[in-house]
């Protein structure tokens, strides 16, 4: 328990640092690639949270997902705006929903089930998040910077 502290700020750090840093970078070279980068570290951090047995390896993974959720923040108007160029507005509201549903189904869920569990949950659902970001970038009206 006395790593909680720490561990969070690596998160909150990993966030203030990269959203702005992944937004230039997405200007450049297009979100699509970033997009993918953003799930696959989320994979890659839920992954290594689940089978870490050190306080480094779980740092490591926290690292990972916060690099993740910096990322997705820096794309979310582009690709909601590509997709949604009337109703972005609506889109992002609804882009707020799942996100706040991304925060408070991980906290119910403790409630009833086990730590690994709701980190297994987490791969699954970013597995998806992938699935889905490789058909939405298949649509001819997502702009595609390579």
């Amino acid at each position: 328990m006395s790593y909680v502290g720490k561990i969070i700020s690596i998160y909150g750090v990993t966030i203030c640092i990269f959203s702005f840093l992944v937004g230039k970078l997405s200007d450049k070279y297009g979100f699509n690639r970033f997009a993918y980068i953003s799930v696959l570290s989320s994979i890659t951090g839920f992954f290594l949270i689940l089978v870490s047995h050190t306080v480094l390896t779980f740092s490591i993974g926290i690292f990972l997902i916060g690099l993740a959720h910096s990322s997705f923040l820096g794309l979310n108007y582009p690709i909601l705006h590509s997709l949604f160029e009337k109703e972005v507005d609506s889109a992002m509201a609804l882009k707020g929903v799942f996100c706040c549903m991304g925060i408070a189904t991980p906290l119910v869920l403790s409630m009833f089930v086990g730590f690994q569990v709701i980190v297994i949950t987490g791969i699954v659902l970013s597995v998806i998040s992938l699935l889905s970001i490789k058909h939405l970038f298949s649509i001819e009206k997502i702009n595609h910077k390579y």
